[in-house]
């Protein structure tokens, strides 16, 4: 049996940091296994699901209308840049797989890879621990 590899290249620059993915093969037919955080703070519940292609976004909402936004992408052979120009970047681990928590003109943000999924919680409400908090729930 073979097992699926991929390599994840990420360059820091002083405005941004990239993240690209190489993928040893680029599945036909990609079917997303489904996962989300088991824990939500408290006031937020889920307001929208949307799946496209090989991501799986998740909304959840408070009664103010702040947002957390959750998203599980499969890795293909892609790239991400993100505004990391004045930003608080630190490398963590999350549930055994490298992550890295971005702090930037008010929004938190923590990107972990796991298995065949790059996975991505975004919020401009929640702090740090709220937010490693979910991801260490993700079922």
């Amino acid at each position: 049996m073979r097992t699926k590899f991929f390599k994840a290249i990420i360059e820091i620059y002083q405005e941004l940091t990239s993240f690209s993915f190489q993928h040893d093969e680029q599945p036909g037919d990609i079917t997303v296994e489904p996962a989300e955080p088991e824990y939500i703070p408290e006031g937020f519940k889920k307001a929208s699901t949307e799946k496209l292609f090989t991501i799986i976004f998740i909304i959840y909402t408070n009664d103010d209308g702040e947002e957390i936004i959750f998203d599980q992408t499969y890795i293909t052979n892609d790239k991400i840049i993100i505004d990391t120009e004045g930003a608080i970047m630190e490398k963590l681990w999350i549930r055994g797989c490298e992550a890295y928590y971005v702090s930037n003109k008010g929004t938190n943000r923590l990107m972990w890879f796991e298995g065949e999924y790059l996975f991505n919680l975004a919020s401009t409400t929640i702090e740090k621990d709220e937010i490693i908090k979910m991801a260490e729930s993700v079922k």
